[in-house]
């Protein structure tokens, strides 16, 4: 309750600020007939105003002092802490008690993947897809992830030392820690084939990571998705849910280095989430393993 108590007067204070321009610590020192150091504790929080100093200050300042407190239980909570009060309502009896919101334990696909799909088409369309990289979409996806109750805080972002362009990694912990490769492959694509030879490679590179689920985020223009078509045709007609599976003779024939190399594994490739977005941007996750 503490908590709600420091943004009550949070709130007071900010309309007597408004009210009264700068206001300092000496000016509520004044006001109230309290010492200097008492009014610094005040407005720095760590001495709560009494009832009848919040009355003086609504006599001094008038009725918005107390338009400033607001008129239901829920919004004595700043709204950065209002998750972490669970199921608690107003008016149950019941104290409430912060709790930190459990963590999911994998990352849902379907949502995120429409909504960045959706994005990409509408910043392609408005002429702004020029301002977009493989940083930025990590940057969306975030703020996609936060809506699913994966805060940013759990997402790490690395670039490794040696990566081609339009490459990410991000570590994601949730229960199930999640290692994911972000590829950032729309139009224009200088060499289409190379492009698919290193998503291939980005795939062999994470199978690696034991302990952590290894997710393949792509976003992928008309020129990636017709050489999905080409080469691997059952990927790019894969359902959520389905698992494709790439041999390493095919892999090597696309010069995937891994797959030369001696005791090279399949992979095996299951869709989680897809969407087509308009216009021709194709956003595809896939869970990424190795048949043994």
């Amino acid at each position: 309750m503490h908590v709600a108590a420091i943004n009550l007067q949070h709130l007071l204070l900010c309309e007597i600020r408004r009210q009264a321009g700068d206001a300092s610590a000496a000016d509520l020192s004044r006001l109230l007939g309290v010492n200097l150091r008492t009014a610094q504790r005040v407005t720095a929080g760590d001495h709560l105003l009494r009832v009848d100093e919040i009355v003086e200050l609504a006599a001094l300042f008038g009725d918005s002092v107390l338009g400033a407190i607001p008129r239901r239980a829920i919004e004595l909570f700043p709204e950065a802490y209002r998750s972490y009060l669970g199921a608690w309502r107003a008016g149950t009896r019941e104290i409430p008690a912060f709790a930190r919101p459990s963590v999911p334990g994998t990352i849902i696909w379907a949502t995120p993947c429409a909504d960045l799909s959706r994005w990409l088409g509408n910043e392609l369309q408005a002429g702004r897809i020029g301002l977009v990289n493989e940083w930025v979409v990590a940057h969306h996806l975030a703020e996609l992830l936060a809506d699913t109750e994966i805060p940013s805080s759990l997402i790490t972002l690395t670039k490794p030392a040696v990566s081609p362009v339009g490459w990410l990694r991000l570590d994601v912990l949730t229960r199930i820690p999640t290692r994911l490769t972000l590829g950032y492959l729309l139009d224009p694509i200088e060499d289409p084939l190379i492009a698919l030879r290193n998503i291939l490679s980005a795939f062999y590179e994470v199978l690696s990571h034991d302990g952590q689920r290894v997710v393949a985020l792509l976003c992928l223009g008309h020129r990636m998705t017709g050489q999905l078509r080409v080469h691997v045709p059952d990927l790019a007609v894969a359902l959520p849910g389905d698992t494709v599976t790439i041999r390493f003779q095919a892999a090597g024939q696309l010069g995937v280095p891994a797959a030369k190399e001696s005791g090279a594994a399949d992979l095996a490739l299951t869709v989680e989430a897809f969407a087509i977005g308009n216009p021709g941007v194709h956003v595809l996750a896939v869970s990424v393993g190795k048949i043994t």
